[in-house]
């Protein structure tokens, strides 16, 4: 796995983190990815591996740049009753190419 994360290539650090398959933190990251999925990598009509390389970090340099605190309103407990929210409307995509 750490060679395969090296061979990327990466222009920041990466690290894996094993996770209960229950945790929030999963959720989260199943989120970003699809966010990444359906804002930066689809259609999927791209010209070379540094193509592909340059939306993805185009995209985390976006998320980043507008990334706020989460600020917590309820508590565990409301959380739990209440289940999960409903999904969000699609965004704005970034257009193919754009790094910002």
């Amino acid at each position: 796995m750490a060679a395969w994360l090296t061979s990327l290539d990466l222009p920041f650090p990466g690290h894996v983190q094993w996770l209960p398959v229950n945790a929030s933190w999963l959720d989260q990251t199943e989120i970003v990815f699809s966010e990444l999925q359906r804002k930066a990598l689809t259609p999927n009509d791209f010209e070379s591996t540094d193509h592909v390389r340059q939306r993805i970090v185009g995209f985390c340099a976006e998320r980043n740049r507008r990334a706020q605190p989460i600020q917590w309103t309820s508590t565990r407990q409301q959380s739990a009753r209440q289940g999960p929210a409903p999904p969000k409307a699609d965004g704005d995509r970034l257009k193919p190419g754009a790094n910002s």
